[in-house]
């Protein structure tokens, strides 16, 4: 009968638990991101148009 060699810790590669928090992990940066992303454009807008409103009034 065979025997089953166990590879090595470092060889075996990642668990369904491990790849399941990294990609928890990761989905909340990239909704970090996407939130800060959306913040920054609404700010721009303001400032935009704050910047018109200063020039037609002169």
């Amino acid at each position: 009968m065979k025997q089953i060699q166990r590879l090595p810790i470092k060889l075996r590669g990642m668990s369904l638990v491990e790849l399941l928090v990294a990609s928890t992990i990761g989905l909340f940066l990239i909704g970090g991101a996407i939130a800060m992303y959306q913040s920054s454009q609404s700010t721009y807008l303001v400032n935009e148009t704050y910047s018109r409103l200063q020039d037609n009034a002169r």
